[in-house]
């Protein structure tokens, strides 16, 4: 079943990024933290699956996480939380089905994004479709990740891409908003593939933001306040009820 609501931790730069450009930034694989993202045991450089598909990561935890405070904010940033859909959505829009969450995942038909790219002689493509959310999947090794990518025709689907981890990820409690440059492409079309667009910035609702939450060591409470109310925006700012203690602590040597 699809979360009422999903929750994003990042800087209080980046949400002021969010709020002000009323988008969020999707980001292609090669750019996330875990260098086997959508990839088999091997991490190829030039692998398509590096720049054909990008990913908007959220969790879906009402509880606070110490390990991602600590790892995407440094316990000095926010969470905010986002009603879904948070994108638009209309009478055409379609659903995918997707086996391991036993549920209908949304097909969300958004205005043409251009990105452009070098392949024969074309220059760019127009992005029109974002899925999800979709639950990631943890419970597998290295080799477990690229299965299913080759498809009976000997084509390459890439709708699998980048929906899979390994089990040492299961802490994020992860789903995914996903965008394909292609579902489907040859072995031929991938490899002469490039482009330079590192991340693709899709525009939402910005009613949905449901709470703005500070992260145990955030000192700019009133700041992130201030900046909401110059931007008309009624969007409750709330404190973590988590505390965390920066001094150092002695380090203890070993009985012998």
């Amino acid at each position: 079943m699809i979360p009422m609501y999903l929750y994003h931790y990042t800087s209080v730069e980046k949400l002021k990024l969010i709020i002000e450009s009323r988008t969020i930034l999707f980001n292609r694989l090669a750019e996330l933290n875990d260098p086997y993202d959508g990839f088999g045991d091997v991490v190829d450089e030039k692998d398509y699956k590096k720049t054909l598909v990008y990913v908007s990561c959220w969790n879906d935890q009402e509880e606070e996480s110490i390990n991602l405070w600590h790892l995407y904010t440094e316990m000095k940033g926010v969470r905010i939380k986002m009603k879904v859909p948070m994108f638009t959505y209309n009478e055409n829009d379609a659903y995918m089905l997707d086996a391991h969450s036993n549920c209908h995942i949304p097909v969300v038909t958004i205005n043409s994004i251009t990105v452009p790219y070098e392949y024969a002689n074309k220059r760019s493509i127009g992005i029109d479709k974002v899925y999800g959310p979709i639950r990631i999947r943890y419970d597998m090794g290295l080799k477990d990740i690229s299965k299913d990518v080759i498809l009976p025709n000997g084509n390459v689907s890439l709708k699998e891409v980048g929906l899979k981890k390994i089990k040492e990820w299961s802490f994020e409690n992860e789903w995914r908003f996903k965008i394909n440059l292609f579902n489907e492409v040859t072995m031929r079309e991938v490899f002469p593939f490039k482009t330079e667009t590192s991340s693709i910035l899709v525009p939402f609702n910005i009613r949905c933001i449901e709470e703005i939450l500070t992260a145990p060591n955030n000192e700019k409470f009133s700041d992130i306040e201030k900046f909401l109310k110059a931007k008309s925006l009624n969007i409750p700012v709330k404190k973590s009820k988590l505390h965390f203690n920066t001094k150092k602590t002695k380090t203890l040597e070993a009985c012998t």
